[in-house]
């Protein structure tokens, strides 16, 4: 008989790399799957915030997941439709740093190998069918024009926003999805340690964003409404090229800059259907399982509590191979109740900002209601995730 893995992961990615981590170092045998050579590119914003940034200590992996790569944040910059800007400062209680921004390229490929240094087995390859036999899961992997085979207990779907695993267990956890478009632009002036989002109403009612890597390297992009988007008449590389050419940007970019690595990529936005997140001897988690804050598209943090909490049940369960997508349904309480309330929350204020651009400007004027919004976003959120941890 072919050798059986405890768990196979698909997508190695933050969600997929830290429950595979999680498992490799409780003895399971693992093999982590992903059609990419790492390190690789990712579209992202490539912030992280407090709570990611606690789980990284928890798992003991900070000093080796956040490098010198990793650009400190201490205040964020919000600019209306019509003009008006508002800055906040960030009150932090450590001396750490609490949000950063770092390439994904460089971040999932540090996690990758603190995966592989727990035992983790790895293959390049992308997952294409699943089949439930009496052992357990045949899982079929395409690698190129060759196809393998793997038997293992347990499948996690960790495969993203086109998630195969999640197509393959029936109707699709998601309900609401997102379309995002990121480049890398050198040569600009930027605001020290500074975020800054722009709500300009050709985005309504998404968003663009610079995120500093450096004092003139950015994270630069732009995310709305995927049904927004088909209804619009711009492409998105023709919005960006708008917002770099807007008046409040151009002045701030050199004639010696460079735009590289612009790519686009949907986005599978929460709350999801959360009874799909689990099949028999199958777990979603991450944008596969559509967990992605609806107000601002992040998706890291939620991702990779849902890969500890999926590595935590599987391996309560896979010792009497209670595997079935009743038994499985612990999994689905434990993220529910860490992510629920923030989801219905963030979706019912995207709903009330996104009613009209007028109205979203009359909001930022209020200092008071935009410094709340921001400390919502990158404080708040992180720490009820936080205490919410602690007493699944």
């Amino acid at each position: 008989m072919a050798h059986v893995y405890d768990v196979l992961i698909s997508g190695a990615g933050p969600a997929g790399s830290i429950a595979a981590l999680h498992l490799g170092r409780l003895g399971y045998e693992v093999l982590l799957v992903d059609s990419a050579s790492f390190p690789r590119d990712k579209v992202c914003g490539d912030v992280l915030g407090p709570a990611g940034l606690n789980l990284l200590r928890e798992l003991h992996i900070y000093e080796r997941a956040i490098t010198e790569q990793a650009y400190p944040v201490h205040r964020a910059r919000l600019c209306g439709p019509f003009g008006t800007s508002v800055s906040v400062q960030f009150e932090f209680q450590s001396q750490l740093p609490e949000i950063v921004v770092m390439p994904r390229e460089v971040f999932d490929n540090q996690l990758v190998c603190a995966a592989e240094s727990a035992g983790v087995q790895r293959c390049t390859g992308r997952v294409c069918g699943l089949h439930l036999n009496n052992h357990g899961v045949r899982v079929r992997v395409r690698e190129g024009k060759t196809y393998h085979e793997y038997q293992t207990r347990a499948v996690i779907g960790a495969d993203g926003a086109g998630s195969m695993i999640a197509r393959q267990l029936g109707p699709l956890p998601w309900q609401h999805r997102a379309i995002a478009m990121r480049g890398y632009l050198t040569g600009i002036s930027l605001k020290p340690h500074t975020v800054e989002v722009y709500l300009f109403p050709q985005l309504w009612p998404g968003y663009a964003w610079l995120f500093p890597l450096s004092s003139d390297t950015a994270n630069v992009g732009l995310g709305m409404d995927t049904c927004q988007y088909k209804q619009s008449q711009y492409t998105l590389h023709g919005l960006l090229e708008q917002f770099l050419n807007h008046s409040q940007i151009k002045a701030r970019i050199s004639k010696k800059s460079t735009l590289c690595q612009t790519r686009a990529w949907p986005v599978n936005l929460g709350p999801p259907v959360w009874h799909r997140l689990v099949g028999n001897r199958c777990v979603l988690i991450g944008d596969a399982a559509g967990l992605a804050n609806p107000m601002t598209g992040g998706g890291i943090i939620n991702a990779m509590f849902s890969g500890k909490i999926a590595a935590n049940v599987l391996a309560e369960q896979l010792p009497q191979d209670r595997l079935s997508a009743v038994q499985l349904q612990e999994y689905v309480r434990q993220v529910k109740k860490l992510f629920s309330r923030e989801l219905k929350f963030s979706r019912a204020l995207t709903r009330i900002v996104g009613m009209s651009p007028y109205f979203a400007e009359r909001f930022i004027q209020s200092a008071r209601w935009t410094y709340s919004l921001f400390n919502h976003i990158y404080h708040d959120i992180h720490i009820k995730l936080l205490k919410e941890d602690r007493n699944i």
